[in-house]
């Protein structure tokens, strides 16, 4: 579907939900019990765990991705539609009430769980959490994808104030491209994972840096741009 030609498509939201269900499934099912050390965990006491939903709880991983796919095909249609002002300001409506209400939401149920946190630890993770800080630790771990995504927005934000939309989907091509030799790479090391060059991919792969520069995610966005 061409970007010009974008409408509202219904499937989209039922691939919100799917994506939403499998990352929850993911987070409770499998990295509950996977990740002891984990906030989920330390949440629930111990009693979050479905062990017996090992043969596909640990895939829901990919949900995340697809959310990354989906706001590439969503922000570029925006984007080439929007002067920047309007760009950053849907962004901001969208994004910042309901981070801010989930965190607060996250904030009391650590409260109410007792769980061991200090509430000043507590409380300095939620004011990075609404602040958006792009490094952890957050009131909720799956915040590391609002950095990400941000990270994203704002490359677009900064084509619209040169006045560059045309260039769009050349530079998501070029960081589609990087990410996806990233991963060629990585699976290569990966055969020999007592090599320096897996050493090196891991480092890469686990970097909050490179989060940020998209080099593990950036050809999920792109894909979704060249829809």
């Amino acid at each position: 579907m061409k970007a010009h030609q974008a409408q509202y498509v219904p499937g989209l939201d039922l691939l919100r939900f799917f994506a939403a269900c499998i990352v929850m499934v993911f987070h409770l099912a499998f990295w509950s019990w996977a990740f002891p050390a984990g906030q989920i965990a330390l949440a629930s006491h111990g009693v979050a765990n479905f062990q017996d939903w090992d043969t596909f709880a640990p895939f829901g991983w990919a949900g995340v991705q697809i959310f990354f796919v989906i706001s590439g095909f969503v922000i570029v249609v925006s984007a080439e539609r929007s002067s920047a002002y309007k760009f950053f300001v849907s962004r901001f409506t969208r994004l910042v009430p309901a981070v801010w209400i989930c965190a607060t939401i996250a904030l009391l149920a650590w409260l109410l769980v007792d769980a061991g946190m200090r509430p000043l630890s507590l409380f300095a993770m939620y004011v990075r959490s609404v602040a958006f800080f792009p490094t952890g630790a957050w009131i909720d771990s799956v915040y590391w994808t609002l950095g990400v995504e941000i990270c994203f927005y704002a490359l677009m934000l900064i084509l619209l104030l040169i006045d560059r939309q045309r260039w769009i989907k050349p530079v998501m091509c070029t960081i589609g491209l990087i990410s996806t030799l990233f991963w060629i790479g990585y699976t290569v090391a990966a055969q020999d994972k007592h090599s320096a060059m897996f050493e090196l991919f891991s480092s890469v792969q686990w970097s909050r840096l490179a989060q940020l520069l998209l080099i593990q995610h950036g050809v999920f966005f792109a894909f979704g741009v060249l829809l």
